[in-house]
């Protein structure tokens, strides 16, 4: 009985989420994806805005705070939380996963136990587009991350990174 419950709470969720794409890019239509998402949260502080095709796992360990934006199709898992600061920008395409497969070379199997910990992004920090920040990645405030660049270890404060965690100077 909870596996079918669940099934139906995830496709009204779907659902929704899919309904809300009708609505057009901008101001309003992200404010209102953003109202949408912020229901299903831990914690949402004000003004967010959510672009269409966004789709967040694990929401319930999500936090948020005041001013964010997420760019058009972002994917978020938050199975191990996923702290996101005030004034950050979060572009098209971009992918934070705070879990993580164990891999087992006996079975060669994706289904066991995965492991992970929680992402934090600090304030007035821009993301660019399909870049990607792991379990083991996390952002301190007002980073510059260049577009398609991957987040593998914590970035320190005011650091632009492009490519593979490679910190080429500081934001002034």
């Amino acid at each position: 009985m909870r596996k079918v419950l669940f099934i139906i709470k995830i496709t009204i969720i779907g659902f929704f989420e899919g309904f809300l794409d009708v609505f057009p890019d901008g101001s309003y239509g992200d404010l209102i994806r953003g109202w949408f998402i912020k229901t299903r949260i831990k914690k949402c502080g004000k003004k967010l805005k959510v672009s269409k095709h966004v789709r967040i796992l694990n929401a319930q360990n999500l936090i948020i705070e005041d001013n964010v934006y997420i760019g058009y199709g972002t994917w978020m898992d938050a199975k191990y939380g996923v702290s996101i600061g005030s004034k950050t920008m979060i572009g098209p395409y971009v992918i934070i996963a705070s879990g993580n497969h164990e891999f087992n070379l006996d079975d060669m199997s994706f289904f066991n136990k995965s492991k992970g910990k929680m992402v934090t992004i600090g304030r007035g920090c821009w993301i660019g587009a399909e870049s990607v920040i792991t379990s083991t990645g996390n952002l301190s405030n007002y980073c510059l991350v260049a577009a398609r660049t991957i987040i593998t270890k914590p970035i320190p404060e005011k650091s632009r990174v492009i490519n593979v965690n490679q910190i080429v100077g500081k934001v002034v």
